[in-house]
């Protein structure tokens, strides 16, 4: 297995994660988000959000949006979190870990396609895909 390393991580995106509130430090307004594939995610959370309001979403499901940055390898490393609101069942569209888009080759496995490692990307669905599972959840 070859694999090579970019100067630059993936690009920053505004992204909805789902995930378990876990933990809120009040003075350093900084959270904890826990992903559904068990992985933690660490937040800033913004000026503009209520931490008495956070204070009650804590150790429940909730739905985060923000600006996302990644590490190399286009796993999430921080969020800026813009708005937390408790989960509903329309919001399971974002129970997912977010993945940078990484530029050029990465990794290579012979005889294999990565696809089959990793399933289907996000945004690879087509329009039909999307509104079945917007209809479904609604």
């Amino acid at each position: 297995m070859a694999v090579t390393r970019s100067a630059r991580p993936p690009p920053s995106k505004v992204d909805r994660i789902v995930g378990h509130f876990d933990s809120l430090t009040m003075s350093t307004r900084t959270c904890l988000l826990k992903l559904p594939d068990g992985t933690s995610l660490k937040g800033n959370v913004a000026m503009s959000i209520d931490l008495d309001h956070l204070k009650g979403l804590l150790g429940l499901e909730v739905v985060v949006e923000g600006v996302v940055a990644f590490r190399l390898s286009g796993r999430p490393q921080w969020i800026e979190v813009d708005h937390v609101a408790a989960a509903t069942g329309r919001d399971a569209l974002w129970r997912r870990t977010p993945h940078g888009e990484i530029s050029g080759k990465r990794l290579a496995f012979p005889g294999e396609e990565i696809g089959s490692l990793f399933g289907q990307w996000p945004g690879e669905e087509d329009d039909e895909q999307v509104f079945a599972v917007l209809k479904e959840l609604s």
